[in-house]
């Protein structure tokens, strides 16, 4: 089964890099671990394409009363030799363990889309998370809620794209279950708010579905969409997208 749900991905999709979105939690992975996604996809002829996605993600859990990571991507496509796709994103996060379900967690963040005329965008915030249920087989349920400092630099800055430093709210929501032994299921919603004008919003919806094929090695589905209520200008609102990856977990 595990090798024909492979022959399947490779036959019907490229592999796309992807982050894992899975809540963290002290104990879980003691000591250092992460996992490792690549792809690249050359066509020449009658379509000429060139696709580049890598990601990762490093972790260190101590086991005790603390767990950090850093995890990044990166996208790179051109078609007939003209960029249709350039964009980077990383993020660290450090969750301290004040009581277990509750952490405290600080974080930083850096994005730039060349195609949503960002050129950089840095976030720096904290916050608290709570576990608001454990158990099986119905999963584990999050609440998260803080708040971070926002610097966003437009490609093309001008009066209508003013750069921006402002500070939001940051909420969420976040559910992971293991159906099975082999297969995890994670749903994550993200509502973030300018403090002085609600608004202005960030909102966003993600699933993904890992399944562990053979030795370190798993397939992950993934479905995103966010929504910026107020894109640079020109921008549309509205992104969504759809990920096939296969994932290198150590």
């Amino acid at each position: 089964m595990h090798k024909l749900l492979l022959l399947l991905t490779l036959t019907i999709a490229p592999l796309l890099a992807i982050v894992d979105i899975a809540p963290v939690e002290v104990g879980q992975n003691p000591g250092i671990s992460g996992n490792l996604a690549a792809s690249m996809q050359n066509k020449s002829g009658n379509t000429n394409k060139n696709e580049y996605d890598t990601s990762g993600k490093l972790q260190y859990d101590n086991n005790i009363s603390f767990v950090s990571f850093i995890q990044a991507e990166y996208e790179k496509t051109k078609s007939s030799g003209e960029l249709i796709e350039d964009d980077s994103f990383a993020h660290w996060r450090f969750l301290y363990k004040i009581s277990d379900p509750v952490y405290a967690e600080a974080f930083l963040q850096y994005k730039q889309n060349r195609f949503q005329n960002i050129k950089f965008r840095y976030l720096a915030g904290g916050g608290g998370r709570w576990r608001v249920y454990n158990g099986k087989p119905s999963g584990k349920l999050y609440l998260g809620l803080g708040g971070f400092q926002e610097v966003t630099h437009y490609t093309d800055s001008d009066p209508n794209n003013p750069n921006e430093s402002q500070q939001r709210l940051n909420s969420y929501i976040a559910y992971t279950n293991e159906l099975t032994p082999t297969t995890q299921l994670t749903l994550n919603s993200y509502y973030q708010p300018r403090f002085s004008r609600f608004r202005d919003f960030y909102a966003s919806a993600c699933a993904e579905l890992n399944v562990h094929i053979i030795f370190q090695l798993y397939l992950s589905l993934m479905y995103q969409y966010d929504y910026d209520s107020r894109p640079a200008y020109g921008i549309e609102k509205k992104d969504t997208s759809t990920k096939v990856s296969l994932l290198w977990k150590f």
